[in-house]
Protein backbone atom coordinates (compact mmCIF):
# COMPACT_ATOMS: atom_id res chain seq x y z
CA UNK A 1 0.00 0.00 0.00
CA UNK A 2 1.33 3.12 -1.03
CA UNK A 3 1.60 6.02 1.54
CA UNK A 4 -1.53 8.33 0.70
CA UNK A 5 -1.38 12.81 0.70
CA UNK A 6 -4.06 14.39 2.37
CA UNK A 7 -5.71 12.29 4.37
CA UNK A 8 -6.50 12.21 8.24
CA UNK A 9 -3.54 10.39 9.90
CA UNK A 10 -5.08 10.08 13.51
CA UNK A 11 -8.36 8.73 12.57
CA UNK A 12 -6.78 5.94 10.49
CA UNK A 13 -4.51 4.97 12.22
CA UNK A 14 -6.67 4.32 15.51
CA UNK A 15 -9.23 2.80 13.28
CA UNK A 16 -6.82 0.36 11.58
CA UNK A 17 -4.13 0.09 14.05
CA UNK A 18 -2.13 -2.77 11.80
CA UNK A 19 -2.95 -1.63 8.33
CA UNK A 20 0.38 -0.09 6.90
CA UNK A 21 0.36 3.71 6.57
CA UNK A 22 3.10 6.06 5.51
CA UNK A 23 1.28 9.60 5.69
CA UNK A 24 2.35 13.23 5.17
CA UNK A 25 -0.63 15.19 5.80
CA UNK A 26 -1.92 18.08 4.23
CA UNK A 27 -4.64 20.32 5.11
CA UNK A 28 -6.18 23.27 6.04
CA UNK A 29 -8.20 23.04 9.32
CA UNK A 30 -6.44 20.63 11.87
CA UNK A 31 -8.82 18.03 11.02
CA UNK A 32 -11.43 19.24 12.59
CA UNK A 33 -9.89 19.95 15.70
CA UNK A 34 -9.44 23.23 17.29
CA UNK A 35 -5.95 24.61 16.87
CA UNK A 36 -4.31 24.88 19.90
CA UNK A 37 -3.20 27.71 21.49
CA UNK A 38 0.72 27.08 21.03
CA UNK A 39 -0.08 27.63 17.19
CA UNK A 40 -1.74 30.43 17.45
CA UNK A 41 0.96 32.25 19.69
CA UNK A 42 3.50 31.36 17.07
CA UNK A 43 1.70 32.61 14.07
CA UNK A 44 1.02 35.76 16.17
CA UNK A 45 4.47 36.59 17.33
CA UNK A 46 6.86 36.80 14.12
CA UNK A 47 9.21 38.00 16.11
CA UNK A 48 9.81 34.78 18.17
CA UNK A 49 12.33 32.06 17.76
CA UNK A 50 9.92 29.18 16.92
CA UNK A 51 7.79 31.94 14.45
CA UNK A 52 11.84 32.33 12.55
CA UNK A 53 12.66 28.39 12.54
CA UNK A 54 9.09 27.68 10.68
CA UNK A 55 9.51 30.85 8.67
CA UNK A 56 13.59 29.80 7.76
CA UNK A 57 12.91 26.48 7.30
CA UNK A 58 14.46 25.77 3.70
CA UNK A 59 13.32 22.74 2.28
CA UNK A 60 15.74 22.58 -0.02
CA UNK A 61 18.67 22.43 2.06
CA UNK A 62 20.13 19.01 0.98
CA UNK A 63 22.79 19.30 4.41
CA UNK A 64 20.13 18.71 6.47
CA UNK A 65 19.37 16.09 8.55
CA UNK A 66 17.11 12.88 9.20
CA UNK A 67 15.14 13.24 12.60
CA UNK A 68 13.76 10.44 14.30
CA UNK A 69 11.53 11.05 16.74
CA UNK A 70 10.45 7.93 19.09
CA UNK A 71 11.13 6.37 22.21
CA UNK A 72 14.82 5.46 22.75
CA UNK A 73 14.12 1.39 22.01
CA UNK A 74 12.57 1.96 19.15
CA UNK A 75 14.77 4.88 17.62
CA UNK A 76 17.73 3.01 18.52
CA UNK A 77 16.42 0.33 16.19
CA UNK A 78 15.34 2.04 13.15
CA UNK A 79 18.79 4.41 13.28
CA UNK A 80 20.45 0.89 13.15
CA UNK A 81 18.82 -0.35 10.13
CA UNK A 82 18.80 3.19 8.46
CA UNK A 83 22.83 3.39 8.81
CA UNK A 84 23.06 -0.27 7.32
CA UNK A 85 20.09 -1.07 5.08
CA UNK A 86 21.36 -1.73 1.59
CA UNK A 87 18.32 -1.83 -0.76
CA UNK A 88 19.16 0.28 -3.56
CA UNK A 89 21.58 1.50 -6.25
CA UNK A 90 22.40 4.85 -5.00
CA UNK A 91 23.49 5.86 -8.74
CA UNK A 92 20.23 5.14 -10.26
CA UNK A 93 17.80 4.61 -7.86
CA UNK A 94 17.17 1.09 -8.23
CA UNK A 95 15.88 -1.24 -6.25
CA UNK A 96 19.09 -2.96 -6.66
CA UNK A 97 21.95 -3.25 -3.74
CA UNK A 98 25.25 -1.64 -4.46
CA UNK A 99 27.75 -2.49 -1.29
CA UNK A 100 27.26 1.36 0.03
CA UNK A 101 24.41 2.36 2.86
CA UNK A 102 21.44 3.75 1.03
CA UNK A 103 21.90 6.62 3.30
CA UNK A 104 25.51 7.19 2.42
CA UNK A 105 26.68 10.72 3.76
CA UNK A 106 23.44 11.40 5.58
CA UNK A 107 23.19 12.28 9.68
CA UNK A 108 20.16 10.43 11.34
CA UNK A 109 19.26 12.54 14.22
CA UNK A 110 18.41 10.47 16.97
CA UNK A 111 15.47 12.48 19.51
CA UNK A 112 14.26 9.94 22.43
CA UNK A 113 10.94 11.96 23.14
CA UNK A 114 11.22 14.42 25.54
CA UNK A 115 11.64 13.82 29.29
CA UNK A 116 10.33 15.81 32.19
CA UNK A 117 7.08 16.00 31.24
CA UNK A 118 5.07 18.37 33.31
CA UNK A 119 2.21 17.86 35.21
CA UNK A 120 0.27 20.33 32.53
CA UNK A 121 0.45 17.81 29.77
CA UNK A 122 -0.43 15.07 30.14
CA UNK A 123 -3.93 16.20 28.68
CA UNK A 124 -4.46 15.69 24.76
CA UNK A 125 -3.43 19.17 24.47
CA UNK A 126 -0.65 18.99 26.36
CA UNK A 127 1.13 16.42 24.34
CA UNK A 128 0.26 17.87 20.81
CA UNK A 129 2.11 20.96 21.89
CA UNK A 130 5.04 19.00 23.46
CA UNK A 131 5.38 17.00 19.92
CA UNK A 132 4.92 20.43 18.29
CA UNK A 133 7.94 21.45 20.30
CA UNK A 134 10.36 18.43 19.94
CA UNK A 135 9.92 18.78 15.63
CA UNK A 136 10.41 22.40 16.09
CA UNK A 137 13.76 21.39 17.84
CA UNK A 138 14.62 19.14 15.35
CA UNK A 139 14.30 21.85 13.15
CA UNK A 140 16.99 23.81 14.92
CA UNK A 141 19.09 21.02 15.40
CA UNK A 142 19.03 20.63 11.03
CA UNK A 143 16.17 18.41 10.68
CA UNK A 144 15.08 18.41 6.85
CA UNK A 145 13.16 15.61 7.17
CA UNK A 146 11.07 14.03 10.42
CA UNK A 147 10.21 10.76 11.50
CA UNK A 148 7.83 10.23 14.17
CA UNK A 149 6.47 7.28 15.98
CA UNK A 150 2.92 6.34 15.09
CA UNK A 151 1.74 7.53 18.36
CA UNK A 152 3.05 10.53 18.46
CA UNK A 153 2.44 11.30 14.18
CA UNK A 154 -1.59 10.01 15.44
CA UNK A 155 -1.43 12.67 18.27
CA UNK A 156 0.73 15.81 16.69
CA UNK A 157 1.02 15.27 12.82
CA UNK A 158 -1.52 17.97 12.10
CA UNK A 159 -0.83 20.63 14.06
CA UNK A 160 3.25 20.22 12.61
CA UNK A 161 1.68 20.28 9.31
CA UNK A 162 -0.70 23.40 9.73
CA UNK A 163 1.94 25.59 11.18
CA UNK A 164 4.34 24.41 8.67
CA UNK A 165 1.59 25.13 5.67
CA UNK A 166 0.31 28.28 7.38
CA UNK A 167 3.71 29.88 6.67
CA UNK A 168 4.38 28.11 2.87
CA UNK A 169 6.81 25.53 4.00
CA UNK A 170 6.73 22.27 3.29
CA UNK A 171 8.49 19.56 6.33
CA UNK A 172 8.10 16.42 5.05
CA UNK A 173 7.21 14.19 7.94
CA UNK A 174 6.88 10.53 7.95
CA UNK A 175 5.11 8.49 10.32
CA UNK A 176 6.15 4.98 11.16
CA UNK A 177 3.94 2.76 10.00
CA UNK A 178 2.12 -0.25 11.89
CA UNK A 179 2.06 -3.73 10.50
CA UNK A 180 0.47 -6.92 11.92
CA UNK A 181 2.54 -9.43 13.51
CA UNK A 182 5.42 -7.29 13.04
CA UNK A 183 6.53 -7.37 16.81
CA UNK A 184 10.19 -6.51 15.67
CA UNK A 185 9.28 -3.64 13.42
CA UNK A 186 11.22 -5.37 11.02
CA UNK A 187 8.40 -4.33 8.05
CA UNK A 188 8.15 -1.14 9.48
CA UNK A 189 11.89 -0.33 9.44
CA UNK A 190 12.26 -1.40 5.80
CA UNK A 191 9.05 0.68 4.63
CA UNK A 192 10.31 3.76 6.44
CA UNK A 193 13.58 2.97 4.72
CA UNK A 194 12.31 2.67 1.42
CA UNK A 195 9.92 5.87 1.93
CA UNK A 196 12.36 8.13 2.70
CA UNK A 197 15.16 7.28 0.42
CA UNK A 198 12.51 7.53 -2.54
CA UNK A 199 11.51 10.67 -0.95
CA UNK A 200 15.16 12.34 -0.84
CA UNK A 201 15.18 11.13 -4.29
CA UNK A 202 11.97 12.61 -5.09
CA UNK A 203 13.29 16.17 -3.63
CA UNK A 204 16.80 15.66 -4.01
CA UNK A 205 17.60 16.03 -0.51
CA UNK A 206 20.54 13.61 -0.40
CA UNK A 207 23.43 15.58 0.89
CA UNK A 208 25.50 13.95 -1.35
CA UNK A 209 28.44 13.49 0.97
CA UNK A 210 31.04 10.98 0.13
CA UNK A 211 30.90 9.15 3.82
CA UNK A 212 28.91 6.36 5.95
CA UNK A 213 25.75 7.40 7.32
CA UNK A 214 26.22 8.74 11.23
CA UNK A 215 24.16 9.08 13.80
CA UNK A 216 23.97 11.97 16.13
CA UNK A 217 21.49 11.36 19.66
CA UNK A 218 19.79 14.91 21.05
CA UNK A 219 18.39 14.23 24.49
CA UNK A 220 15.20 17.00 25.29
CA UNK A 221 14.50 18.54 28.49
CA UNK A 222 11.27 19.77 28.51
CA UNK A 223 12.66 23.04 29.69
CA UNK A 224 15.23 23.00 26.80
CA UNK A 225 12.98 24.49 23.59
CA UNK A 226 13.14 28.18 23.08
CA UNK A 227 10.27 29.64 23.38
Amino acid sequence: MMPVKKIELRNLILALFTVFALFGCSRKTCGGTNTIKLIEDILADTSSVRYSLVNGFDEHYTKGKIAVIAPQARTAALVKYLTTCDVFNNIDGTKNPDGLPDFSGETILCMPEIKNVPDTAQDKVGMRELIVIQVLDGVQHGAKVVILAPELAATGLEDVDYLFESLGKDLPIIAMPVFEGDSTNVKSDSAVAEYCYNLLRRKNLFSHNIAYPKEEWVNIDSSDVQD
